[in-house]
């Protein structure tokens, strides 16, 4: 049963933000088919930079690769962010590895004696290599504008027995490390805190030099033996951590490699 603490509160909100653009406008849904398609309908809409599309629970979120997010309601964070960022198209994809950092960073600040880790492209593991949030990006044209709708989903409270069976040894909550529930607002006014300068670094570096040592510092690849698959196509090597320009580096036994996208997993031995 939820407590006032653990509800997720459009209204407080406001009172943990820092932010001067993110989080400012907001659009909340006790129930809705996807926070990212909420958003992208409401992106073309020049004021609508930074608002927020929350909701408690989905009946169709979405993870990378067309997979199916589990939103059940009274648990976890969904919600999407219009983002319009003042750089290079060819850039705009990092902006998926830059969530991933301020998740990071949210969770570090909510958990502060968890060693969480950054897993290429944008996930996050506990230290039980258990996946704690999903992340999507898409793009929206508007004329010569382009938009990014970033999607985030954070497994906040509840057990991975309420996961279903298939990924209950894969997935899990904060809940479960902090052994106590958490307040879902206030962990969003962290992200969303977290995430503006981090946006506005990005923009002035247009690339994500500045952020490479704190993605290497928590890489959970780093050092380790990987596949990589991307539309079918397998690669297996050593991670070496990431490029600045968000690429995957791969020491393999053919030489270095530097990998766009692509699905990865440990290997037993690695």
């Amino acid at each position: 049963m939820e407590t006032q603490s653990t509800q997720l509160s459009p209204e407080r909100l406001s009172t943990f933000l820092k932010t001067r653009l993110l989080g400012r406008l907001l659009e909340y849904h006790a129930c809705i088919d996807s926070t990212n398609i909420r958003a992208k309908q409401l992106a073309s809409f020049p004021e609508r930079e930074g608002l927020v599309v929350i909701a408690d629970s989905q009946t169709a979120g979405r993870g990378r690769m067309t997979r199916v997010w589990q939103s059940p309601p009274g648990r976890n964070l969904y919600f999407s962010i219009i983002i319009r960022p003042d750089v290079p198209p060819q850039t705009l994809p990092q902006l998926a590895l830059l969530c991933a950092i301020a998740a990071h960073k949210a969770m570090s600040k909510t958990i502060p004696d968890h060693h969480f880790g950054l897993k290429w492209p944008n996930d996050l593991w506990s230290e039980q290599q258990k996946k704690l949030s999903g992340i999507l990006c898409e793009g929206v044209m508007n004329g010569a504008q382009t938009s990014v709708v970033a999607g985030i989903g954070i497994n906040v409270n509840g057990q991975s027995d309420d996961f279903p069976p298939e990924i209950r040894n894969t997935a899990g909550t904060l809940e479960e490390i902090a052994g106590h529930p958490l307040d879902r607002t206030e962990f969003l006014a962290h992200f969303l805190n977290s995430l503006e300068p981090i946006l506005d670094e990005w923009q002035r570096a247009q690339s994500l030099l500045p952020f490479i040592d704190y993605w290497n510092k928590f890489d959970c690849l780093q050092g380790k033996n990987i596949t990589v698959q991307d539309s079918g196509d397998f690669k297996k090597g050593i991670a070496k951590g990431i490029m600045h320009d968000g690429r995957l580096i791969l020491t393999t036994q053919d030489g270095e490699l530097f990998i766009h996208a692509g699905d990865v997993h440990i290997l037993k031995n690695g």
